[in-house]
């Protein structure tokens, strides 16, 4: 929906291949997927994927949202290129899935607060050098669900891998029961005094 009145109907999938640079507030129907390619900035107020599998997928471009709400329990913002800036973004519900492993992703900030709720999974795929962290004013973090692939990433050569940095301050942890690394065995540190939050400690 767009400003007020219907944009697509549920179901289909959208590819921009313009600019947009709206201040009205854009949702996303049930069972439709946007798709932020290369070559576009998505610019817009408000941004809604809140119905039931709905699907962003950005893979490459700029998008740039004053305030993104996740808010269904099958909904997935999928970003493997491109930047992400954001000034308030509340994953209420659903997944966000930071798929680097082509190390395309040039950046993910957040201005205010990046928010997770109870019923939200975050899931980091790492290349082999890393990945690129969300950076954050303030972390508040609700999740219990952090899924994290270092499969193809060489620990041994670069050794800490950040996922959250940021300048403000946390609150909150991810249920240890609910955090899986795979690929590898490492500890998950909430860094305050470093304002990160990082896997350390590599083993096999």
């Amino acid at each position: 929906m767009l400003g007020g009145g219907p944009f697509v109907k549920n179901g289909v999938t959208v590819t921009l291949d313009m600019d947009i640079d709206e201040i009205f507030q854009l949702r996303i129907y049930r069972d439709s997927t946007l798709i932020i390619p290369s070559g576009t900035t998505f610019k817009v107020a408000q941004f809604r994927p809140d119905r039931p599998d709905c699907f962003v997928r950005q893979t490459g471009g700029t998008s740039i949202i004053d305030n993104l709400n996740i808010d269904d329990k099958t909904c997935q913002y999928i970003i493997t290129g491109g930047t992400l800036k954001v000034n308030s973004f509340n994953l209420g519900e659903g997944t966000l899935i930071i798929d680097d492993s082509s190390a395309a992703i040039a950046s993910i900030s957040i201005t205010k607060t990046f928010r997770t709720g109870a019923g939200t999974t975050i899931k980091f795929i790492a290349h082999k050098n890393g990945i690129a962290p969300v950076q954050s004013k303030d972390v508040k973090l609700d999740g219990k669900k952090l899924i994290v692939d270092v499969t193809r990433y060489n620990y041994a050569a670069n050794g800490d891998l950040t996922l959250v940095s940021y300048t403000g301050t946390r609150t909150g942890k991810f249920a240890g029961s609910q955090v899986t690394i795979i690929g590898a065995k490492a500890d998950l540190v909430y860094d305050d005094a470093g304002k990160k939050i990082k896997l350390t400690n590599f083993r096999p």
